[in-house]
């Protein structure tokens, strides 16, 4: 949030894809990886309704942080509405784990 409010869009847009990868962490109960690529990250979540709200905070950092593009205000809206589903998604598989 801090971020954003800053328009830094790109570090809020890796801030929100570290926050899902988080988030799968603690739903699945089984550590992430640390030294993993954004692509490897992907590919663990190929099958998953995951998968596509991942590929696409993917897509922008790699054509905005690696590419040297801009990262604009939609790029953040998108990645946030992405960021939303896979919250969705890692509540419904810790409600199927129990309490």
């Amino acid at each position: 949030q801090e971020a954003f409010a800053n328009q830094e869009h790109l570090a809020a847009v890796r801030y929100l894809f570290r926050a899902c990868l988080l988030r799968l962490e603690l739903a699945n109960k089984r550590r992430i990886r640390r030294g993993a690529t954004n692509r490897e990250y992907l590919r663990r979540y190929r099958g998953t309704p995951a998968f596509e709200p991942l590929s696409r905070f993917v897509e922008v950092i790699d054509t905005k942080w690696y590419g040297g593009g801009s990262c604009l205000l939609e790029d953040y809206q998108d990645c946030a509405q992405a960021h939303s589903t896979v919250c969705r998604f890692a509540q419904k598989v810790t409600n199927a784990h129990g309490p």
